[in-house]
């Protein structure tokens, strides 16, 4: 594991208002639209499109940080995402963005484990006074596992910039900006809607959250620098309105020395229609094979359906 952990897994930008919530314990958990940034073989395990929506304000400062994303199941096994994510600042003289576009896939070969890939697209510019004087871009690539050994236990790991991302400038030079990381979590489930997680990186996180009724959601986490002098201790707690298909959320996360920062994003959650049989009543008693004729023009069987899916 140290050989894989040759870089802080912070420099890496994370996103999403629930993930951010729960301290940053998503690895296992990776079950709605986020996880194509997180841990991309959670993507057929969500079995429904979803569009996200994400947007910050960093610390106060002005840095905003905004994210889009999409899903799009093609089979039970197999899943497509993709997302982009910007940070930026200007304040009219001095501008800086940075900006990640991720294509993601997962499989899902087994009913205990799926697996994923992202391959990413980093656009960077810097400029002053509207004149820009440091574009660069380049490409990434990252991994991730996804085990289900129980029902209510999931374990996730994933390995990020895989030899590092690098950037090249116009005048042809490289340098990199990402380095590789790996990141472990595990996440239990002790009774419906209550979610228990906790992930490893140069970092410990630990989070919480508890749905009532697939509607209400409140979480809380924390996360804790695993090395240096001053390990900096980082609060954070959120919550979720469902609507049917539209998901609010809001998220707060605090730091040390700087104003905390605030997220607030929208999601639509395409569930498919998931189908319970409320009654089934045979209609013809006693039943004579001779009949079987009559059997196939006239109603035989009586069934109710009832629509159950979360939407």
């Amino acid at each position: 594991m140290a050989l894989l952990m040759t870089a802080s897994a912070q420099e890496q930008l994370f996103v999403g208002t629930r993930p951010l919530g729960m301290g940053g314990a998503f690895m296992a958990v990776a079950d709605d639209g986020n996880t194509i940034t997180w841990n991309p073989a959670g993507l057929p395990r969500l079995r429904r499109k979803e569009f996200n929506s994400t947007y910050a304000d960093l610390y106060g400062m002005g840095i905003s940080h905004s994210y889009i994303g999409i899903v799009w199941p093609f089979s039970d096994r197999f899943a497509l995402g993709m997302d982009w994510a910007s940070l930026g600042f200007d304040d009219q003289e001095l501008g800086y963005s940075d900006n990640k576009l991720n294509f993601s896939f997962g499989y899902q070969p087994f009913k205990m484990i799926s697996i994923g890939g992202t391959m990413k697209y980093v656009f960077r510019d810097m400029s002053l006074d509207g004149t820009s004087y440091g574009k660069s871009d380049g490409f990434g690539f990252d991994v991730g596992l996804l085990i289900a050994p129980l029902k209510n236990l999931r374990l996730g790991i994933g390995l990020f910039d895989l030899g590092g991302t690098s950037v090249t400038y116009k005048n042809k030079v490289d340098e990199t900006i990402l380095g590789q990381a790996f990141k472990m979590g595990i996440a239990y489930f002790p009774i419906e809607g209550l979610t228990l997680a906790m992930d490893i990186d140069d970092r410990l996180h630990f989070g919480v959250e508890y749905f009532v009724k697939n509607r209400l959601g409140i979480r809380a986490g924390i996360q804790q620098d695993m090395e240096g002098d001053e390990r900096l201790v980082i609060p954070s707690a959120g919550m979720t309105i469902k609507f049917k298909s539209i998901v609010f959320e809001y998220g707060y996360e605090a730091h040390p020395y700087l104003d905390p920062t605030y997220r607030y994003s929208v999601s639509l959650q395409l569930s498919p229609a998931v189908v319970s049989i409320s009654s089934a009543k045979i209609e013809q008693n006693p039943i004579f094979r001779s009949l079987h004729r009559y059997y196939e023009s006239n109603p035989f069987v009586t069934v109710g359906i009832k629509n159950i899916s979360d939407a």
